[in-house]
């Protein structure tokens, strides 16, 4: 983080203001939690489900804190600045934006109902063939992780990508105007958050207000082939285009797609130009991940050998579509999290593969509200048409399973406990098979012994 004069902050941001603040005094980081460095700079003083920040504000003082943004009243046993804000998460995001607009960056925001992280991390690993790129850590997408991403550029940052995630009404608003950013980009609008928000509807209506702080004149770049993005319109204040695999009006399109499990070929096409590419992930939705950063990166100016280059470089991260290779039988760890079009995505792909022993291992998907029973019902109506053997776990999991069997799907077993579940699965795998595992978050799939 660079210097941030505090009188010049607080000007820009809705605080009331306790004490006299020196012209130069001048912040040298913030911090939210004392057990880091927060000597010389702005503690802010965070309240969770089980802690309260307000109560290690005289710890942060005492370790040279030069303020403290607070929520609710202190009694502060030394001097330090006290700013007092209504409202933690806009005061955030009103600093974010303040640091942000001192910087001489170029900003990519990026959200959507999937696909968002490895956009993200494709995004990323291409400009850097240019540019000095931070980028989000891991999927710290909410306000906190916003803010701190943020905070932590500095002046030799060239371009930031950073993904806006959300779990309230209003926050995709609130982090892009904390972010100011210069393109914005959605993925798709599916049907996770439906437990919140209740339609799709809403959730494109608020995926859209990452427009909120699009810099006039901004460029936002969707998924054509999604039904509720391809009818949005430009306006004067943003630029528009689109990409798909699908709407042959999208100003970039992808053909002669070939997929296998380690990586994906196919050919991006555009109005005056083709690009045959690779990357190694697998499936029509990493190509669409693909088109859109690959739109990214030729409005920042990449050559395509180095947009080619970066494809080539990039590595999925964490447990989505990690493929290890174990005594003949190959695994592909996707288990990061799942949602209904993610795993159609892993149902597609596993299907076209050439193994003779297709395996789908599943776990819930969660936040699908009232659609909870007819999305996992739709999961094993997918398996059911293929030749695929399902392994079922959890008490959502149990319709996919139920109908799979009422499809007429033979090889599916559902069990209520993981350990049940792998030890039925290492009875029945075989030399030349492929094992699928795919659930949510919270399933924490990654306790299955696979190996």
């Amino acid at each position: 983080m660079e210097y941030i004069n505090l009188r010049q902050l607080v000007l820009n941001i809705d605080v009331l203001v306790i004490d006299e603040i020196p012209s130069d005094m001048f912040l040298e980081r913030v911090s939210t939690d004392t057990r880091e460095e927060v000597f010389g700079g702005l503690f802010v003083a965070l309240n969770g489900n089980n802690f309260n920040g307000h109560d290690f504000v005289n710890e942060a003082i005492g370790k040279g804190a030069k303020a403290v943004l607070v929520s609710e009243d202190v009694l502060v046993e030394e001097h330090a600045i006290i700013l007092k804000t209504t409202n933690m998460v806009k005061t955030l995001m009103q600093i974010a934006a303040y640091y942000r607009n001192l910087l001489d960056v170029f900003v990519v925001a990026i959200t959507g109902s999937v696909g968002k992280t490895s956009t993200k991390e494709l995004l990323a690993t291409v400009l850097e063939q240019k540019y000095r790129v931070t980028k989000t850590k891991d999927n710290l997408n909410n306000e906190i992780g916003v803010f701190k991403s943020v905070l932590s550029l500095t002046k030799k940052d060239e371009v930031a990508v950073l993904e806006l995630g959300m779990c309230a009404r209003g926050e995709i608003a609130q982090l892009s105007l904390g972010v100011c950013p210069n393109i914005a980009v959605i993925t798709k609008i599916g049907v996770t958050h439906l437990s919140f928000l209740g339609t799709r509807e809403n959730i494109f209506k608020e995926k859209m207000e990452i427009t909120a702080g699009l810099k006039t004149g901004g460029l936002l770049i969707l998924n054509g082939d999604d039904e509720y993005l391809c009818n949005v319109k430009p306006t004067e204040n943003f630029k528009l285009l689109f990409c798909g695999l699908k709407n042959q009006n999208a100003a970039f399109i992808a053909k002669n797609i070939q997929v296998d499990i380690n990586g994906t070929n196919f050919e991006i096409v555009t109005s005056s130009e083709s690009l045959e590419v690779y990357i190694p992930a697998a499936g029509n939705h990493q190509v669409l991940n693909a088109l859109l950063v690959y739109a990214v990166a030729k409005n920042l100016q990449l050559t395509n050998s180095q947009i080619r280059q970066g494809f080539c470089n990039y590595v999925p991260n964490g447990a989505r579509q990690k493929v290890i290779e174990k005594c003949g039988v190959t695994y592909v760890l996707d288990y990061y999290n799942a949602n209904p079009d993610s795993v159609e995505a892993a149902i597609t792909v596993l299907a076209k593969l050439e193994n003779k022993l297709k395996i789908f291992v599943f776990g819930d998907m969660g936040e699908l509200g009232q659609l909870e029973m007819q999305e996992h019902k739709r999961v094993g109506a997918l398996i059911s048409v293929r030749e695929i053997w399902l392994f079922c776990v959890g008490d959502a999991a149990k319709f996919t399973a139920e109908e799979a069997k009422r499809c007429g799907c033979k090889k599916v077993w559902w069990f209520a406990e993981k350990q049940m579940l792998a030890e039925a699965l290492m009875a029945k795998i075989e030399k030349g098979a492929i094992v699928w595992v795919k659930g949510s978050r919270f399933m924490q799939m990654e306790d299955i012994e696979l190996f």
